[in-house]
């Protein structure tokens, strides 16, 4: 085994890492446009750990790629290309055996029919680059050692963006009343999907879900980020995610081999714990969007899916039901009688059936439950049968999917790769 990620002979670069970007958004403007020339001396400090070992490619771009895409933090340079040309140069350079590049051929077959659907459709959108760049990275995800820089990368996001969110509160000003909710925010929903996986993940590490050693600072990082997360997706308001989060981390908690008596313990300080958030006055923005299930907010959920699935089953044939509407773009344009035409579906299983077609609808569900299904019997399958469970409600409420959210594009390629590495290890 591999020694805690923090007491591991390459820790001080992951420490030292971390307080850049800490230090790198405490100093930036949410609303402030900095010069090319800035952008790019910054892109060359976040890529601080690829001069000690390549091996920190991966964590490096999830983090920085991931704090970058939301509009909270516009740092680094927004053109996607300079990222791209950064993966495959990574891909070119490292060492790759024969049997990593065949499961990454394998994963790109697996997508060739969203692919080939959004082809004909001239939907060519941001998931497919997304997803067909970043199964360069597979091949590089082979020891133990790369895959848990990977999922360490999770929480440290998730915390670096909490911390960003709490510096800049005032420009998160919201209002809610029967008129106005959440004024100024750009985009909350896909900010609070990041945080959640990170609260995800942390539970997972803290709980030794992933046959991972921790030291007791590795405890006090991911405890330190799983409690400051937690409050900001409270204060953020995003319910899907605060539900994913708070579901699949109580799933992990009773899954986990704590003796019953600290399970107690540790469901009775979160429930004060969350108490004292409630009197402190932070759930009452998401306890207003949870009521507030009406045709006037933008986050009617339900009206969106009725409106969209009713346009489909009224106005599609035999072939949309073959190959949908239009990809993504064609499931945000169907649907018009609620004024809500070219809305986002806020959810990546009605864009698959009224975008894709039926037969790629339960072809997504298949992929997404291919890791669990893969995975070696025994309690690590338990634990991905919850992660599972937590992408599919964040699927639910938000299209991380077919929107190619980065966060949750390398969220499900550990889980591909954890699950065949460990198949590796029983052969």
């Amino acid at each position: 085994m591999m020694p805690s990620l923090l007491q591991s002979r390459n820790g001080r670069v992951i420490a030292l890492y971390t307080l850049v970007l800490i230090a790198m958004v405490s100093v930036s403007k949410p609303e402030q446009d900095y010069s090319m020339v800035i952008r790019l001396g910054l892109f060359g400090a976040v890529m601080l750990p690829v001069f000690f070992s390549r091996e920190y490619i991966i964590f490096s771009f999830t983090c920085f790629y991931a704090i970058n895409s939301t509009s909270f933090c516009r740092l680094l340079p927004s053109d996607e290309y300079y990222y791209v040309i950064l993966i495959i140069l990574a891909f070119m350079l490292s060492p790759k055996s024969q049997e990593s590049v065949h499961r990454m051929m394998k994963a790109f077959f697996a997508i060739t029919p969203f692919l080939l659907l959004s082809l004909v459709w001239g939907d060519a959108q941001e998931f497919l680059l997304w997803w067909t760049v970043c199964l360069l990275f597979i091949p590089l995800l082979e020891s133990e050692g790369q895959l848990k820089l990977l999922i360490f990368s999770f929480p440290v996001v998730s915390l670096v963006l909490s911390l960003l969110y709490l510096l800049n509160q005032s420009y998160f000003i919201f209002s809610y009343s029967g008129d106005m909710e959440r004024s100024n925010w750009i985009n909350p929903n896909q900010f609070g999907g990041i945080i959640a996986v990170g609260i995800v993940m942390g539970v997972a590490l803290l709980l030794k879900q992933f046959r991972i050693k921790i030291s007791k600072w590795d405890s006090i990082l991911l405890l330190t980020c799983v409690c400051t997360s937690f409050v900001v997706i409270v204060m953020n308001a995003s319910r899907g995610s605060f539900l994913a989060s708070s579901v699949a981390s109580l799933i992990l908690i009773f899954l986990s081999d704590v003796k019953s008596r600290y399970k107690i313990l540790l469901v009775a300080g979160l429930c004060l714990f969350t108490f004292a958030l409630w009197e402190s006055g932070i759930f009452e923005l998401l306890v207003f969007r949870m009521e507030a299930d009406t045709a006037s907010t933008a986050g009617s959920r339900s009206l969106i899916w009725t409106e969209k699935l009713k346009a489909f089953s009224d106005d599609s044939g035999f072939l949309h039901y073959l190959i949908g509407t239009g990809g993504r773009t064609g499931a945000e344009a169907i649907g018009y009688s609620a004024g809500i035409t070219n809305m986002s579906t806020h959810n990546d299983f009605v864009t698959a059936v009224v975008g894709f077609g039926v037969p790629c609808f339960l072809y997504f569900i298949y992929l997404l439950c291919y890791p669990f299904l893969h995975m070696p019997k025994g309690h690590g399958r338990i634990v991905f049968a919850v992660m599972t469970l937590f992408i599919a409600i964040e699927c639910s409420v938000l299209e991380p999917m077919f929107r190619g959210y980065v966060i949750y594009v390398m969220l499900y390629i550990f889980l591909y790769s954890y699950c065949m590495y460990e198949r590796k290890q029983e052969i």
